[in-house]
């Protein structure tokens, strides 16, 4: 055998041994990263299962937190506003005062979170009158919340009539976030 022939063979086993050495290390890498993925994903897929099997019993939980929530917080949709609205003006005028003004706003909150009905009154009357409505204000289920209150006195303090006043009321009512299926 010729020199340049087994310096040629030489090369050649030698280039293939390296090719080996060279894929047998990208081989170690790749399996390593193949197992840190592995063992990052277990768990979720882990969890997830789980959910799977248990969807049944979260659907009865949550239907369950649903019928409890119910008597705390209000119904949402486009009416609840307006329905809040007379609910209040009820409650205004079995107490025996005038509703002057008052103005209502939705404020929806993000991911399906509980949304916040605002509104804010002006409600004129006797003072026994604004006792009887607070009370009714605070044993209403779905509550709602009285965020702040004004009161002035219209009357002066030497009649002898009984003393009237005028509130300002701004007002919080829980509801529902609205779903988008409306009426």
């Amino acid at each position: 055998m010729n020199i340049w022939t087994r310096h040629a063979i030489s090369l050649l086993l030698l280039t293939l041994g390296l090719s080996v050495l060279t894929a047998f290390w990208l081989y170690q890498s790749m399996w390593s990263q193949y197992e840190k993925a592995l063992t990052l994903l277990e768990p979720r897929i882990e969890r997830h299962l789980g959910l799977i099997r248990t969807s049944a019993e979260i659907s009865a939980a949550k239907e369950g937190l649903g019928t409890l929530m119910k008597g705390w917080v209000h119904p949402g949709g486009a009416q609840s506003p307006n329905d809040l609205q007379q609910q209040f003006r009820q409650h205004v005028t079995a107490a025996g005062l005038t509703l002057v003004a008052s103005q209502v706003v939705t404020d929806n909150s993000p991911d399906g979170a509980l949304a916040r009905i605002r509104f804010s009154a002006t409600v004129t009357g006797e003072w026994a009158s604004a006792l009887v409505l607070f009370s009714a204000l605070q044993s209403q289920t779905p509550p709602l919340w009285v965020k702040s209150v004004v009161l002035n006195r219209e009357t002066g303090t030497e009649t002898a009539e009984p003393q009237t006043v005028r509130m300002t009321l701004q007002l919080e009512a829980p509801a529902l976030p609205d779903t988008g299926g409306g009426k």
